[in-house]
């Protein structure tokens, strides 16, 4: 099985996006302190009908497009 490589890797992020200001009050945090120790500015949450399938075929779909275009060059 030495001729298997990875070729390419799909992904896919939910079209919802919150900042760090949105999350709920009852955190206890702030904007400021979450990037000073994570780096993370937002985060993507799925949506009511975003469902794991759903996200994995977008994900697929836009691996496909890239294999596609690497064969073609």
């Amino acid at each position: 099985m030495s001729n298997i490589l990875i070729t390419g890797v799909g992904s896919y992020l939910p079209k919802k996006v919150i900042s760090n200001n949105e999350l709920p009050v009852n955190l206890d945090t702030n904007d400021e302190w979450i990037k000073k120790r994570t780096g993370i500015r937002q985060r993507h949450l799925v949506t009511e009908g975003e469902l794991t399938s759903t996200m994995a075929i977008a994900a697929a779909k836009k691996l496909f497009k890239m294999l596609i275009l690497i064969i073609k060059i």
